[in-house]
């Protein structure tokens, strides 16, 4: 399937095969054994040869065209990453922009695989893109046993704040530079700009995370980094309600009088959030009713964070599934297929990705033994969809187009299998 390159007869008899071997599969052992990843290979070839679409896609299918890829950037086009994958791990909108966290993978496997990593700040109206290369932090002081692969952001005017592998990293806007923040040790999950102060989550654990333990929060000075703790599982008697949460994901918004509002979304699946609020001109607690928690506006949250914890975007994306060959949008009872369909300028973006006309660094490992989940980022100007058919990079929707198209669908069902 890893051809050199594929003209459009060539991928018109590839794409045959995968569909008669689907037929004998579907009629010998029924609709579940078709593996998804098969799915995904003749959907990615429709992609990018949509003449070769034999069905009529539903009159409220949404299509959609702009997509934005790093090898748009002459930069990432000289072929020094042309074997790697791209990884997008964090999708947020923070001061008029998309910011991606992303990652190059070669060949070499392992936790000491070297991964480029790069932050993009992209306008979502020209793809006008800031390039901001990341600085891997130097080791812990005291290496951990456990793992935590996530990547989270967060944006400032000044500054851009990164969480991961347990520690927090502050790149200055104006002078371009990396600050590591090695003693706020165990630092994951979603840091949160709120008010001009920034809240930190810690694991205060050695090993890996446990049900039971919340781990602490602290208060960072987003200008020199003093923190001021907050909250811990370790204290007793409890000092705040955080204290006694549990592993919760966070999500923190502003409130009226320059009150910190938190919910916490317990990791069990049982969906019970819990509330609180925070003054922090007052340095006090207090209680938070749920029905003061409002939905959020589009942008509110980050990607990553919105997927763990029970984001509340107005839209989802719902992958491939058995009887079901398009992914959708999903928003309520409404369910909107979308089809993919890459332009010839960004068709030669990707084939030119190096020094030879190549598919190769596109298609190749990047067809895993599992279907790939799409994470979505809803944003004032539209929704911005990674990890489609494992394409390098995301697809935008823009908010005029979402809206055109869903003023005309009808209510979601249950897919029958075919």
């Amino acid at each position: 399937f890893h051809a050199q390159s594929y003209t459009e007869a060539q991928a018109a008899e590839v794409l045959a095969a995968i569909r008669a071997h689907e037929a004998r599969v579907r009629a010998k052992m029924g609709d579940h054994w078709v593996l998804s990843t098969i799915r995904e290979q003749s959907q990615n070839l429709l992609m990018r040869f949509p003449k070769l679409r034999a069905e009529t896609p539903p009159e409220d299918a949404l299509k959609i065209t702009r997509y934005w890829t790093p090898y748009r950037l002459a930069q990432f086009r000289d072929g020094t990453l042309q074997a790697a994958n791209l990884y997008i791990k964090e999708m947020i909108w923070r001061e008029g922009r998309l910011w991606v966290f992303a990652d190059f993978r070669g060949p070499e496997r392992g936790r000491d695989a070297k991964k480029p990593m790069f932050i993009f700040g992209i306008d979502l109206k020209t793809f006008e893109t800031e390039v901001i290369p990341f600085e891997e932090p130097p080791p812990l002081a005291v290496p951990r046993k456990d793992h935590w692969g996530g990547a989270n952001v967060e944006i400032s005017p000044d500054a851009v704040f990164v969480s991961r592998e347990w520690q927090l990293s502050r790149y200055d806007r104006r002078t371009k530079t990396w600050r590591h923040f090695t003693d706020l040790p165990g630092v994951w999950e979603q840091p949160w700009l709120v008010g001009g102060r920034l809240y930190v989550r810690i694991n205060n654990s050695p090993g890996g995370f446990q049900n039971q333990h919340f781990g602490e929060l602290v208060e960072v000075d987003p200008q020199t980094g003093t923190p001021t703790l907050l909250a811990s599982d370790r204290r007793s008697p409890a000092e705040a309600p955080l204290d006694t949460w549990g592993l919760s994901w966070l999500t923190l918004r502003a409130g009226a009088d320059g009150r910190v509002l938190f919910r916490g979304t317990p990791s069990d699946g049982s969906r019970k959030h819990h509330y609180a609020a925070y003054d922090p001109a007052a340095k006090r607690w207090e209680p938070l009713d749920e029905a003061a928690w409002k939905p959020p506006a589009p942008g509110a949250g980050s990607a990553a964070h919105m997927a763990m914890a029970g984001g509340e975007n107005a839209w989802k994306v719902e992958g491939l599934a058995a009887g079901r060959d398009t992914m959708s949008l999903v928003s309520g009872a409404r369910r909107l297929q979308f089809h993919c369909q890459l332009s010839p300028e960004d068709r030669a973006f990707l084939v030119h990705n190096g020094t030879e006309l190549s598919m190769e660094s596109i298609e190749q490992n990047r067809k895993p033994p599992f279907p790939s989940t799409p994470l979505g980022c809803e944003t004032p100007e539209g929704i911005a969809l990674s990890e489609v058919f494992w394409m390098p990079g995301f697809w935008f929707v823009p908010r005029a187009d979402l809206e055109r198209a869903a003023a005309n669908v009808k209510p979601a069902s249950t897919p029958t299998p075919r």
